[in-house]
């Protein structure tokens, strides 16, 4: 799964799902249903954003992937 980071007018961040066609408002439960269905997560950030936000994002998506795939025994880690 292709997530697109970028910041809004108002200094938020705001998040995207891309896929080959379109991207979509970013959907948590669309995420975590990727992640079962074994895909990683690939993120892409705009220009404006700064390396410690960036860093942040990677790791919090990092954190969440590595909850979700199994352990080295094949034990899901989500539960």
């Amino acid at each position: 799964m292709k997530l697109k980071f970028q910041k809004t007018e108002g200094g938020d961040i705001a998040a995207y799902i891309l896929d080959d066609k379109e991207k979509m408002d970013f959907s948590y439960v669309r995420m975590i249903g990727a992640l079962l269905d074994g895909q990683s997560l690939e993120c892409e950030f705009s220009d404006d954003m700064t390396p410690e936000e960036k860093e942040q994002i990677e790791s919090l998506n990092k954190a969440i992937y590595n909850k979700i795939h199994t352990d080295e025994n094949g034990n899901p880690r989500l539960f």
